[in-house]
């Protein structure tokens, strides 16, 4: 006998399909979703793609409309680093509402572990692999099976996971002091440090490493690292109170911007689209990829990580106040600066909505945007627990 969602999509239903289905929250519907492949046809062709639930959503995501639950995880050991990405076990680059949260975590005996958790209705923890012992680890990345740690010598570590085993793989040797950041994407590790300088190696198509450029120009520790969507340009900010965007399809090693003035050293920066974004102490500054300043947007907290909704054109701010803001691109952009005008500089862009995710304020973290649901992860680095706030716009 077969289920009813199929009969009633097999004999045209389609009104009565939305009807059940809109009766489940999001990660009900991502169960329905896994159950077959024509459930999931039905899930992802007739109830996302309705131009009703697509509204909602919207409307949802623009007025802060929705259920949320905030998670604390505590474990063990210190959490050196943590990120969570939408993900699924079907397509990687279709958007769900199936979320992998990773931590990389250090004991007091310095053996370091990554555990993967699935957000799938509910938190699973589904890995937890051993790494080793690694000494004076200063930050971490982590995406794919591939896990990169950097020290306080400049070292760069780097593994390959496999089920329950890890395998070690290369150690890159390109800075000269403390390794602040890594960064992994899909053909490339990227590494900057207090030695001024930023490290780029390149994954090749057979899996092998190689490091293409050595990246000089900051005066100062760089601490912060974003990539282009192409993974063409490269967004980097220093505490000498500049940001600068590099060419990677390019043999020069030199900037091809600077952005600056700054009042402070950049802690954080973000590079979406044809905008730049870099944090000064509790501003956001937006400059386009020629190196204009186009607005200043100030905040009552430091941001922690930002991210761009693109399904509604905002900016998402997670801050060490424990807070998620909300803040319309068309809204910021509008306030364009006249830099002569200070009182016009002093005008803020109109926050949409803005959720408490706790008073724990936690200087590093993570967004994560699925269909109809969002993921905040936040965590001090060092410490043994990490937040999470779940929102669900359905």
């Amino acid at each position: 006998m077969q289920d009813i969602l199929s009969e009633l999509s097999r004999r045209g239903c389609r009104h009565l399909v939305l009807r059940i289905l809109q009766h489940l929250n999001s990660w009900e519907l991502e169960i329905v979703a896994h159950v077959s492949s024509l459930w999931r046809k039905i899930v992802f062709d007739t109830f996302w793609r309705s131009r009703r639930v697509k509204n909602r959503i919207r409307t949802r995501k623009l007025t802060g409309v929705c259920s949320f639950n905030n998670i604390t995880l505590t474990f063990q050991e210190q959490v050196v680093s943590a990120g969570c990405v939408d993900y699924s076990t079907l397509d990687r680059y279709s958007k769900t509402n199936f979320y992998l949260v990773w931590f990389v975590l250090l004991s007091p005996e310095e053996i370091c572990y990554v555990e993967e958790w699935l957000i799938f209705a509910e938190l699973h923890q589904v890995r937890r692999v051993k790494i080793g012992t690694v000494q004076k680890v200063s930050c971490a990345d982590y995406l794919d099976d591939l896990l990169v740690l950097g020290d306080v010598s400049g070292q760069l570590r780097i593994y390959q996971l496999c089920r329950q085993t890890s395998s070690f793989v290369s150690l890159v040797s390109t800075h000269s002091k403390a390794v602040l950041k890594v960064l992994i994407t899909d053909s490339m590790i990227l590494s900057c440090g207090e030695d001024c300088s930023v490290t780029v190696i390149k994954i090749t198509s057979s899996g092998s490493l190689k490091i293409t450029n050595i990246l000089q120009g900051h005066v100062s520790r760089v601490r912060s690292l974003s990539i282009s969507e192409s993974s063409s340009l490269l967004l980097t900010g220093s505490d000498d109170r500049t940001a600068r965007l590099w060419d990677l399809d390019s043999d020069s090693n030199r900037a091809i911007r600077t952005l600056s003035p700054h009042r402070w050293g950049v802690m954080q920066v973000k590079l979406t689209g044809n905008l730049c974004y870099t944090v000064d102490s509790k501003d956001i500054l937006v400059w386009n990829l020629s190196g204009n300043l186009l607005t200043r947007l100030e905040l009552q907290y430091v941001p922690s990580v930002l991210c761009r909704d693109r399904d509604i054109n905002c900016l998402l701010i997670g801050d060490t106040g424990g807070y998620l803001s909300v803040f319309s691109l068309r809204d910021i952009l509008d306030k364009r600066l006249n830099l002569e005008d200070k009182e016009r500089e002093k005008e803020k862009a109109h926050c949409l909505w803005r959720l408490s995710t706790g008073p724990e304020k936690s200087p590093s973290g993570d967004i994560s945007v699925g269909i109809s649901t969002l993921i905040f992860l936040s965590f001090n680095s060092r410490s043994n627990q990490v937040h999470l706030t779940l929102n669900d716009y359905i």
